[in-house]
C-alpha cells in the first residue's frame, strides 16, 4: 500500500497540491485554511459531512457579510451553490474568502487574475489544472510565486467568468503584446503584422 508521501508526492503539480476528491475547490481552500495535515487526517474520515458542515456554516456568514456593489455578487446564487450543488464555484470560494477578508489569486493556463483587496492579509492562490479538469491549491512560500512570475507569462484579467473585454477596450498594440505573451503569432507574413480584428479572434479563441 502507498504511503501517504507518496500520494501527496502524486498529487503535486509544480507548487501546487491537488486535493483528490471530486470537489477539489473546496478542499484546495480546506487545505489552505488548515495545512495538508489536517487534510491528510480529516479526509479519511467523513469527507461529505466535512464538507457539508463548513458549507453550511458559510452560507450563514455570508447571509450576514455586506458585500459591495464592487464584488459582484449574487448571495442567493452563493447560498444555492453552498447549500445544494456537490461542487463549490470559484465565486462561491470567492465569497467566503471575502468574508474573512482573505485575498484571491486565480490562474488557469491561459488567464490570472487577482482579487488583493485586503492589503496585509493572507492570499489563497488557486490554479485550475485544465486535463485533469480538477482546481489545486499553492502550498510553497508566496516569495515562490513571485519568482515564477506566473503573472508575467498569462493573460490578466478582471473577470474569470468574462475574461475578455469587448474589441474596443483593446488597442492594436495591447493586443500584439497579449498575443505574444500568449504565443499567439502575430504576422501574417514575414513583413505584415495581423489586423486589430483578427487578433482579437485569436485572442478569443484563445482563451474562452
Amino acid at each position: 500500500e502507498k504511503s501517504v508521501l507518496s500520494k501527496k508526492k502524486e498529487s503535486k503539480f509544480g507548487d501546487f497540491f491537488i486535493p483528490e476528491e471530486k470537489d477539489s475547490l473546496f478542499w484546495s481552500w480546506f487545505i489552505f485554511k488548515f495545512g495538508l495535515g489536517a487534510y491528510i487526517i480529516e479526509r479519511s474520515s467523513s469527507y461529505f459531512t466535512i464538507e457539508k458542515c463548513h458549507k453550511i456554516m458559510f452560507v450563514k456568514k455570508i447571509r450576514d457579510t455586506l458585500f459591495k456593489k464592487v464584488w459582484k455578487i449574487k448571495k442567493n446564487e452563493v447560498e444555492s451553490n453552498l447549500a445544494n450543488d456537490s461542487c463549490l464555484y470559484l465565486k462561491s470560494l470567492e465569497s467566503m474568502l471575502i468574508s474573512d477578508k482573505i485575498n484571491l489569486i486565480f490562474m488557469n493556463n491561459k488567464i490570472y487574475y487577482e482579487n488583493t483587496k485586503f492589503p496585509g492579509n493572507k492570499t489563497c492562490i488557486i490554479k485550475y489544472f485544465i486535463d485533469c479538469e480538477k482546481y489545486g491549491i499553492f502550498v510553497e512560500k508566496e516569495e515562490k510565486m513571485h519568482e515564477a512570475d506566473y503573472k508575467n507569462k498569462l493573460f490578466v484579467v478582471e473577470d474569470y467568468i468574462k475574461p475578455v473585454k469587448s474589441i474596443s477596450n483593446f488597442t492594436a498594440k495591447e493586443l500584439r503584446d497579449i498575443c505574444t505573451k500568449l504565443n499567439i503569432n502575430i504576422m501574417k507574413s514575414p513583413t505584415k503584422i495581423k489586423t486589430k480584428k483578427v487578433l482579437y479572434q485569436l485572442l478569443c479563441e484563445k482563451i474562452i
